[in-house]
């Protein structure tokens, strides 16, 4: 089971994602600010590092830079919330229901996970792009 650390500090994305993902089947650990995510990064390992950009204590710019130092093979996704008008796929997704939204996070997990296994550099690695932002 992949595990993926998780750093959001709006409490009901963060909750709504935790959610998600471990109902797709990931093991995830969440935390409401980049520096209490370093800080467990630095006990044990991750698959992935989905973060949002904007956070107190610690961005998650720079977050994924300590992470990539830390881990060189943690793959990282970046969580960039738009205004309210352009909210895109996912809000429309969460006004249909969960299971809607559950599908979109998955599927988003689903890429990530598709191009680690077909970009050649074997399960779990990304050979070209290490970082990826989904927008919500």
């Amino acid at each position: 089971m992949a595990k993926i650390i998780l750093a959001e500090d709006d409490n009901d994305m963060r909750r709504f994602l935790v959610k998600a993902l471990q109902n797709a089947g990931y093991d995830v650990i969440s935390f409401d600010n980049g520096l209490s995510a370093y800080q467990r990064l630095r006990e044990e390992p991750f698959e992935l590092l989905l973060t949002d950009i904007v956070m107190p204590e610690m961005d998650g710019i720079e977050l994924a830079r300590r992470a990539s130092e830390l881990d060189p093979d943690i793959k990282i996704m970046f969580i960039k919330r738009q205004s309210p008008l352009q909210t895109g796929a996912f809000a429309r997704a969460r006004q249909r229901g969960p299971q809607d939204a559950r599908r979109l996070t998955q599927a988003a997990v689903l890429a990530w996970s598709e191009r680690s296994r077909y970009d050649g550099s074997g399960p779990g690695r990304v050979a070209q792009r290490k970082s990826t932002t989904l927008t919500w």
